[in-house]
Order: structure tokens, then C-alpha cells, then sequence
């Protein structure tokens, strides 16, 4: 018997001394190559999990802090069980990635398994022929002007009927308001519109619950969750059991794709019955009707085969909602907190602004000529309609679909602007159908506050006087704001909408600081650790300074897209990044111009000035953003 226990211990011990070799193997070998030695350090067996939950509050900061560490601004990023991450803000090193081997950085399946429940193998969540040529027919898409003034003319109808009237009640009633609650309505209409020619009238003073956005909300954050996972074995059991999160996020997505099916099917019947769904009418501007035209074609044939052709429109439509809702809509909040925290330079934007109008560069007093030449860059990028333009031409760019989509037009009859919310909103369930007359005269006019209707009672009068008129902003009234341009990048490069990017390498391959990259290894970019590099901004990286961007005659000097890579670069390149920031252009101008914007310093959204993150795919601000709002005079 003592001869076998003694036998036992020695196995035992035996045992202990080669898992602590193999632990010890383990750990030197994770720091033998140079490059492996960027970044936190790294833990046998667990890699780098509890530097990652300690600083999950604050992921992006502790982020570039490990970036800064080196002088290559790579960092090495293992997880438990041994999967190594590589992220980066080295602008050589994003170049190579997103131009000079594109190729070989694909989205990839880590990516994709994340996002595959929310948009399918819409866009932005594939690669090879499925992304080209879906690419193909964007490019093709964005670059019609149709598209455009469709999508932009609603920019300035949402701007001028929802946006000025609901921060014009806020200011009027002297109470704080959601600044960036109010920015997202205001995206996801516009977006809407743009995506499916509906509009969910988010955006009113009331401040609707409406049962699509907060669904896309839910989805949105929930995916965005993933990505912050230590181990996608983590999500990937709770979707398996559908629990917790992963069961908020399916119940969401059956709302959001349940109404995206059938929008998508009845306007497939609309276009069917009409000359064989072969021609894009005038009252169906929208991508929805748009990429339909290709999924009987070449997309149909190419892409889908063996699947629903539907489902395959949602996923690309889905997919433009998700990329144009959140990051405009945190771009400009995180401009106007950057207003706020810098008030000198919400003045310089407002002086630049008044003195451009009063020097009487208005759209009225331009020659025909110029209108002309204008048209139709000038409405392209800035969302106006000519006031010399025809009837006719009138009657072309707002069609019967203006009214489908929700829009107001000053050539509306008051009966057409009576309901903002189309006939969609009740076939989606998103407002009660059982609603009768007799309880809508009874909310009239408190009614107003609580649904957002306006009532169909009130004269064309009373509805002007309650709705105050933007100011129209002409494109080369927009063209000359240097300074309000230089401001939205500096904020833009600070805070930009999407904090980081990721891809995996197809093949080993090397960087241009030296770092080696296996095959099959995930990597990033960072674009807001980017900016805080001093060895690329300067010593004043993380101060707001717009003039940064300016010459000495006050000229803005756009910089380099792999120094500044907010809207990505290289072939995958943001398509709608010039509208965008036209778009950014025109909302902030027309609220800098009416209203000042004052911060409300609440301890629970404010820390020190500082803003929390929300874990969500944009770089939202935790707690929203209150503000106070005040008429300029």
C-alpha cells in the first residue's frame, strides 16, 4: 500500500510540474517576438481578459492608452484560450489595410457571425462578389441626382417642420431637452424616408414612443454588446438558451424585419402593377424601390439564388438604416457638446454664419445663372430646391411618395399636410388603429402634445404661425462656412461616429511598423485613438481646435483619409460621406443660427465635462445630452 501511494504522489507531482512547465512554456513563448510584446500584458491562459473587464467602461481610452505605449501604435490583444487580436491607429498601418491590401482584409466570419441576425448579407456585412456588386449598385444609386434631392429635399422639410418647431417649444418653455434624443428622431425619420419612403414621425416635442425605433435601438446595442464580449462563447450560449440580451435581441428583430417584409411586399406589388415593375416611378425615390429593380436582374441571378429574394432586399435596405441613422445623429451631438464645452467656438460659427447671410449671398440674389450652375450640384450637396424651378420640375422632385414618406411641401395643400403619419404607420401596427374620432377630437389640442398629430381643424394659418421657418441655406452659402466646417471635422476626428473598425487577414502578411500578422487573425483600426497620437496631431491632439483644419486666410484644408479615417478609405469608403457632411452642414447652421445651445450640467450625464460611452456600435453619450435651448437675438 506505501509503495502505491508513494507511486501516486509521484505521478501527481509529476503531473503539477508539467502543467506549470507548459504554463510557464506558455507565457514566455506569448512574449518571444518583439511585436508580441505590444500591448497589455498577457496572462497564460486567460490572455489579456481581466485588463479587458476592468476597463470595459472605458474601452477606448484604455485602448489608445495601450496604443501610446509603443511607438507604432500597435497593440496585441489575447483572449482566453489563446485567440490574438492585433488593433492599431497608425495611419501606415490603416493604408495598408484598406488600400494597398485590401484584399487580404476582408470583414470576415468573427465579424459577420456578429451582425449575420441583424442585416443578413446586406453591404456592409459581406465581402467578394456578394459585396461588389451590391457596391456596384449603390455607387450607381447615390450618384443619381433623383436620389439626392429626394433624400435631402426631406432633410430641409424635417429641418423646417419638426426639428425648428420642437426645439422652438423646448426653448419657449424654458425646460432642458435630450439633445441627442432628439438628433436620433431626427435621423431615423430622415433615414426612413430615405430607406423605405416611410416616415415613423419620431421626431416631435412630444417625444412619441415609437415601437420600430425602439426596436432598432434594442437590436443595435445588443449586436454593438458582442463586440465587447471577452468570448463570443459568451453571446453565443445566451442565443442558444435565449436568455437575457440575446432574447430582447430576437424579440426586436422580429419587429423591425416583420415591418421591413412588408413594406418590402407591398411595394413589390405596387411596382408589379404598375408597367410590370419595370419603370421607377416618380412616387418611389426611395433605395427600397430602387435596389428592387436589380433583384429581378443581375442581383437576382448573382446573388440569391436559392434564397428569398425579399429577405435579401431587407438585409441591403436594413443595412442603410443601420449606417445612417446612429452616425449622423452622434456626429452632430458630439458637435454640439463640443459647442458647449467651447463656447467661443459656437460664436466664431454663428458670426461666420450671420455675416455670410448678411452679406446678402442668399439664394434669391443669385443670377439665374448662377442658379443655373448650381443646379444640380448645388441642390445635390445641399439639399435645396431651386425657387425658379418649373412647376413642373416642382411636381418631379415631390412626387405622391412625398406624402407616403411623411414630408410636408410648401406646395402641398393644407388637407395633405394635415397627417404627418402615413397610412403605413397603421398597417405596421406602430399607431392604435382603434383610436376613434370622437377620442382624437378630445385630444385636441392637448392631443398635439401627446400623439404628435395636428389637428385636422386647425387652418393653414394657425399651423404657420406654429411652425416656425429655418432659414434656407443656399450651396454656396454652405460652401463658404470654413469655420463651421473645420469645427464638425475637429469633432468628427475627436469623436468619431464609429470608434473602431475590424477585419480579419486572409493571409500572413506584415505590416509597415513591422508587426507580423498570422492568417486568420482579427485586426482593427482605430480612429479615435488616431487622434489622440501626438506624433500625428501635435501636442494639442486632445484640445478642440477647428483651426487645425485652416489656412492662414481661414480656407479649410481637408487631411488625409488614412490620418482621418471617420468615414473609412480605400475602396470601401463611405458613398454618402460628402451629403453626409453637407447634411451635418445644414442641420447645425440652421440651429447655430436660430438658437444658442447651453449644456445642462446634470452629475449624472456630466463627469468633470467629461462624457461616458454607451457600449453601442456609435459613440453615443451615456445619459444622453441635456441642453437648454434660448432664442438668439
Amino acid at each position: 500500500m506505501e509503495g502505491g501511494a508513494a507511486a501516486a504522489w509521484i505521478v501527481a507531482i509529476a503531473g503539477l510540474i508539467g502543467l506549470l512547465s507548459c504554463l510557464i512554456y506558455a507565457f514566455f513563448q506569448s512574449l518571444e517576438h518583439s511585436n508580441n510584446r505590444r500591448g497589455p500584458v498577457v496572462y497564460p491562459l486567460v490572455g489579456n481578459l481581466f485588463q479587458l473587464l476592468k476597463n470595459k467602461h472605458r474601452i477606448f481610452d484604455w485602448a489608445t492608452e495601450m496604443m501610446q505605449r509603443d511607438g507604432s501604435q500597435t497593440m496585441r490583444i489575447v483572449r482566453p484560450g489563446g485567440r490574438q487580436s492585433f488593433s492599431t491607429a497608425n495611419p501606415e498601418n490603416i493604408e495598408h489595410m484598406l488600400r494597398k491590401h485590401f484584399e487580404n482584409y476582408p470583414k470576415g466570419k468573427h465579424f459577420q457571425s456578429i451582425m449575420t441576425d441583424f442585416i443578413g448579407h446586406g453591404i456592409f456585412n459581406v465581402d467578394g462578389d456578394l459585396w461588389r456588386v451590391q457596391r456596384k449598385v449603390a455607387s450607381y444609386e447615390f450618384t443619381t441626382r433623383s436620389l439626392r434631392d429626394f433624400m435631402l429635399d426631406s432633410v430641409k422639410m424635417e429641418i423646417q417642420t419638426q426639428l425648428i418647431p420642437t426645439l422652438t417649444h423646448f426653448c419657449e418653455s424654458e425646460a432642458s431637452v435630450d439633445l441627442q434624443d432628439l438628433l436620433l428622431r431626427f435621423s431615423f425619420d430622415n433615414i426612413c424616408k430615405l430607406a423605405f419612403g416611410f416616415d415613423p414621425a419620431c421626431l416631435h416635442f412630444s417625444l412619441p414612443a415609437v415601437k420600430l425605433a425602439e426596436a432598432f435601438d434594442i437590436a443595435t446595442s445588443t449586436v454593438a454588446g458582442r463586440f465587447f464580449c471577452p468570448h463570443p462563447l459568451f453571446w453565443k450560449v445566451k442565443r442558444a438558451l435565449n436568455i437575457g440580451s440575446e432574447r430582447r435581441l430576437r424579440k426586436a428583430l422580429q419587429v423591425v424585419h416583420q415591418f421591413a417584409m412588408d413594406i418590402i411586399r407591398k411595394r413589390r406589388k405596387e411596382l408589379l402593377e404598375s408597367k410590370g415593375g419595370n419603370e421607377l416611378h416618380r412616387e418611389h425615390q426611395d433605395l427600397l424601390s430602387r435596389f428592387m429593380k436589380f433583384t429581378t436582374s443581375e442581383m437576382e441571378a448573382d446573388l440569391v439564388k436559392g434564397s428569398d429574394p425579399d429577405e435579401f432586399l431587407r438585409d441591403i435596405v436594413i443595412s442603410f438604416v443601420l449606417a445612417g441613422r446612429d452616425t449622423t445623429a452622434a456626429a452632430l451631438s458630439w458637435f454640439f457638446w463640443s459647442l458647449c464645452t467651447h463656447p467661443h467656438v459656437q460664436e466664431r460659427c454663428h458670426n461666420e454664419i450671420q455675416g455670410i447671410l448678411e452679406a446678402g449671398l442668399t439664394s434669391q440674389d443669385l443670377s439665374s445663372q448662377e442658379k443655373e450652375e448650381m443646379q444640380p450640384e448645388g441642390i445635390l450637396e445641399a439639399g435645396l430646391t431651386s425657387q425658379d424651378l418649373s412647376s413642373q420640375d416642382k411636381e418631379d422632385m415631390q412626387p405622391q411618395g412625398i406624402l407616403e414618406a411623411g414630408l410636408t411641401s410648401q406646395d402641398l395643400s393644407s388637407q395633405n399636410k394635415e397627417h404627418r403619419q402615413p397610412q403605413g404607420m397603421l398597417e405596421a401596427g406602430l399607431i392604435s388603429q382603434d383610436q376613434s374620432s370622437q377620442d382624437k377630437q378630445d385630444k385636441q389640442p392637448q392631443g398635439i402634445l401627446e400623439t404628435g398629430f395636428t389637428s385636422q381643424v386647425q387652418s393653414s394659418q394657425e399651423k404657420e404661425d406654429k411652425q416656425p421657418q429655418a432659414t434656407i441655406f443656399s450651396y454656396n452659402e454652405l460652401k463658404q462656412m470654413d469655420y463651421l466646417h473645420a469645427a464638425i471635422s475637429e469633432s468628427l476626428r475627436l469623436y468619431p461616429p464609429v470608434a473602431a473598425n475590424s477585419k480579419i487577414s486572409s493571409e500572413d502578411d506584415v505590416w509597415p511598423d513591422g508587426t507580423i500578422i498570422p492568417k486568420n487573425t482579427p485586426v482593427s483600426y482605430y480612429p479615435y485613438a488616431t487622434a489622440r497620437m501626438e506624433s500625428f496631431w501635435g501636442k494639442d491632439c486632445k484640445e478642440f481646435q477647428p483651426e487645425r483644419w485652416l489656412t492662414a486666410d481661414g480656407l479649410f484644408v481637408p487631411e488625409n483619409p488614412y490620418k482621418f479615417p471617420v468615414f473609412q478609405a480605400g475602396p470601401r469608403i463611405c458613398l454618402g460621406k460628402d451629403m453626409a457632411m453637407i447634411q451635418m452642414k445644414y442641420v447645425a447652421a440652421t440651429i447655430i443660427q436660430r438658437f444658442r445651445i447651453e449644456m445642462v450640467f446634470d452629475a449624472n450625464v456630466i463627469d468633470d465635462l467629461k462624457p461616458k460611452y454607451d457600449v453601442s456600435l456609435t459613440m453615443r453619450m451615456k445619459g444622453g445630452f441635456h441642453v437648454k435651448v434660448a432664442h438668439r437675438l
